[in-house]
């Protein structure tokens, strides 16, 4: 059974997203009706290190600390992520919560197989592939939940199994996939806690985060100086690339002639970043190579109109520009598609040009494991099968599966292979945001050679798990959505064939997981998720927008853009952006919707961009 514990907590309130009446952004709403939980001060002011903050810092430290002056630590890289409830394990400290009943919970493979798999299809779907790959920029900017790897399924039998390897994902001998292949063991590591490195005894144990709390594109600059400072040339404000077949790409990872990237064999490039996730998969790679090479554009305009800028003035102006380009285009643009347009309206997370943000010091700008490894984990259901290669006239030059090419840069470094992905990202529908993952994604994930044929649904679930989430019945009443107390409560949410086989798994209603409850919800109106995730994407949205001092429309604060440079901020989008850093022929004028749904725009007709918003009469 959980507690509450109120003793091991500092209470904060925040707004919930199921207010019924629109609010001016200028004056946004606080509703104190979800209950966010941090770690005591044992975890703030015992065990992080004290910091002096500059009250007049113009930009964003490189951690996220110092953002919010009176809390320096809150939302700053590698400290805890937040809750919207108590810790949900067995012991109230870290073991994997139980079923009601005492029983173990449903093997996660064994939901995949009875819940979800065999519902898997890809359908097309009305926008294109850039809705899921800028969902991941946003996801890896802001969540990055660390652990160290081991091998868990060599060593259950050992008679000492690290408290790390207790949720490896068991298989049935059955499983219609792994059976022939003699697989029985899936590979889980759990996350690191704050008892590693540094021992701080808070319980129940808490994740840590090394992504910042902030949309600052701190995956791609690092959230430590030493990282950060790997990346940069320190001249002209510059992060280092490195030049493959003529083409400009991040820097490389040191490989003293190792053929091996991120743990793949057989890999001739393999990128450096500032996340370790930076060559996961083709999507993020061209997602990152655009944004550096953008950096270093800007820096160049910057450096003509301002010739005494120094390296560190034109890097930080670069990299704030870079954060304003995140931050509009998912409010903008990505968060109405993902929650549906009404509802970012009404519940304040709609960007708008005439009313601006306002700072709440009071909001604590962290994400919450129920949105890292829970809500925010739900867009999965988009990723594509595969990638495609079109030409210029869209036909069809080559596939990779999606689940076979990941830690696996080198097809983007030849010839055109670069935009030919781009324009298949672009022209192409994306798939349609289902009750299921991709076939395979849910049975093939290669990440390691050693561990191939992963599940990503099971895996996710899994995580959930691990990070101590509420349940789905229990995010569903801190959301103020209708209560779920018994397995008759879901008429009405799920059909009738689906409560059947969740009754046949779970002891009680309120043992479902979070995810599984999530996935299998029906799409909210105008929206790609079910009203759970909406409610657990809009908390985090929130947060990441009123609780940031340096968000990009707030004005009259110490790290403001004007007038001038955010009317040209607001007018810039990802169209443009990767028309000018790659050599595509044209892009949907819309980057978010496919060729036939959006104009097409001609990249060779777009000029490069006026900064004169930014030129510093002083110089």
């Amino acid at each position: 059974m959980l507690s509450w514990n109120n003793g091991l907590y500092i209470i904060l309130s925040f707004w919930l997203a199921s207010s019924n009446q629109a609010i001016e952004l200028n004056e946004p709403q606080i509703n104190p009706l979800i209950t966010v939980t941090i770690p005591n001060q044992l975890c703030y002011k015992t065990c992080a290190p004290e910091i002096y903050c500059d009250q007049n810092a113009k930009y964003r430290s490189i951690n996220g600390s110092c953002n919010n002056l009176c809390e320096s630590q809150w939302g700053s890289s590698n400290t805890s992520y937040a809750r919207m409830g108590p810790a949900a394990y067995s012991d109230n400290d870290h073991k994997i919560r139980k079923q009601s009943n005492g029983d173990p919970l449903p093997e996660t493979r064994e939901l995949q197989l009875k819940l979800f798999l065999y519902r898997s299809q890809d359908l097309p779907d009305i926008r294109n592939v850039h809705v899921v790959q800028f969902g991941q920029w946003l996801a890896h900017d802001t969540t990055l939940t660390i652990f160290d790897f081991i091998d868990c399924c060599a060593i259950q039998n050992s008679g000492n199994v690290p408290d790390n390897c207790d949720a490896i994902i068991k298989i049935a001998p059955d499983d219609p996939l792994y059976k022939s292949k003699g697989k029985t063991c899936m590979n889980f590591i759990r996350a690191t806690t704050s008892n590693s490195p540094l021992y701080c005894p808070v319980s129940p144990k808490v994740i840590r985060n090394q992504a910042t709390g902030y949309i600052d594109v701190s995956h791609l600059y690092g959230t430590t100086k030493d990282v950060s400072d790997s990346l940069r040339t320190f001249t002209g404000g510059k992060l280092k690339t490195t030049t493959i077949n003529g083409q400009e790409f991040c820097v490389e990872k040191p490989k003293n002639g190792s053929l091996v990237c991120d743990g793949r064999k057989n890999v001739n490039t393999c990128f450096d970043g500032g996340d370790p996730r930076l060559n996961q998969n083709f999507g993020v790679i061209i997602y990152q190579q655009v944004f550096v090479r953008f950096h270093n554009y800007l820096t160049d305009i910057l450096y003509d109109i301002n010739k005494s800028w120094t390296d560190e003035k034109l890097y930080e102006e670069a990299r704030r520009i870079l954060g304003a380009v995140s931050m509009i285009t998912a409010y903008k643009h990505y968060l109405p598609m993902m929650l549906g347009k009404e509802y970012c309206d009404t519940v304040g997370l709609t960007l708008c040009k005439t009313k601006r943000t306002v700072y709440n010091p009071t909001l604590l700008s962290q994400s919450t494991v129920e949105f890292a490894a829970g809500g925010f984990r739900i867009p999965h259901n988009q990723i594509p099968q595969s990638y495609y290669f079109l030409d210029d006239d869209d036909s069809i030059l080559d596939t990779k599966y999606l689940h076979s090419t990941m830690s696996f840069p080198d097809p983007l470094t030849k010839g055109c292979k670069f935009e030919e992905l781009l324009r298949g990202i672009s022209n192409l529908c994306g798939r349609y945001p289902t009750k299921s993952y991709n076939y395979g994604i849910s049975n093939y994930m290669q990440w390691v050679p050693d561990f191939t044929f992963q599940d990503l649904l099971s895996v996710d679930i899994t995580r959930c798990r691990d990070l101590g989430c509420l349940t789905y019945a229990q995010t569903r009443e801190v959301c103020g959505l209708s209560k779920v107390t018994s397995f008759d409560d879901l008429n009405g949410i799920f059909t009738d064939d689906i409560i059947e086989i969740l009754q046949s798994l779970y002891y009680d209603v309120n043992d479902i997981d979070l995810i599984v409850g999530c996935l299998l919800e029906q799409n909210v109106p105008d929206g790609m998720v079910g009203e759970t995730a909406r409610c657990i994407i809009a908390d985090g949205f929130y947060r990441l927008r009123y609780a940031d001092e340096f968000f990009v429309d707030i004005p009259n604060r110490r790290g403001s853009f004007t007038d001038d440079q955010y009317d040209f901020l607001w007018n810039l989008n990802l169209t443009t952006i990767f028309c000018l850093m790659t050599r595509i022929d044209k892009l949907p004028c819309d980057i978010f919707m496919p060729k036939g749904s959006s104009e097409m725009c001609d990249c060779s007709a777009i000029q490069d961009l006026n900064l004169e918003a930014w030129y510093d009469p002083s110089c």
